[in-house]
């Protein structure tokens, strides 16, 4: 019994690990993870709540506060995933910006040195 509630504590906490790491990447990406930290913070506060249980020595009593947590967890996990899936869909969308802003400058520069051949090629100048 003592193994199944260390396992069920480290399973929480491995959980709340991920879903930490997940959104420090979205965070450090400049995305806005302040709810999903909240549910981090709700995860913990079962976690704690958890460990207290832990006490009674009671695995049905166990079983509430960890999947409570680890339902937390999942949501700031899911967020985290949803914001990182953004930051890529940004990325793809500026890359192709770009490729257009660069076609349309190569293009207008091509299309400026053929119309100073041809104006140098009838004899006129530009005009001044």
């Amino acid at each position: 019994m003592a193994d199944s509630i260390r396992a069920s504590l480290e399973q929480l906490k491995s959980l709340i690990a991920q879903s930490e790491a997940m959104l420090a990447r979205a965070s450090r990406a400049g995305l806005d993870t302040t709810e999903s930290q909240l549910d981090i913070s709700e995860a913990k506060t079962h976690l704690i709540r958890a460990r207290a249980v832990t006490h009674t020595s009671s695995a049905e009593q166990l079983r509430s506060p960890i999947a409570a947590g680890a339902a937390a967890a999942e949501r700031a996990r899911r967020a985290g995933e949803v914001a990182l899936a953004e930051l890529a869909f940004r990325r793809r969308g500026l890359a192709v910006s770009l490729g257009v802003m660069a076609f349309v400058v190569v293009s207008l520069w091509l299309k400026l040195r053929q119309l100073e051949r041809t104006s140098g090629h009838s004899g006129k100048g530009a005009p001044r």
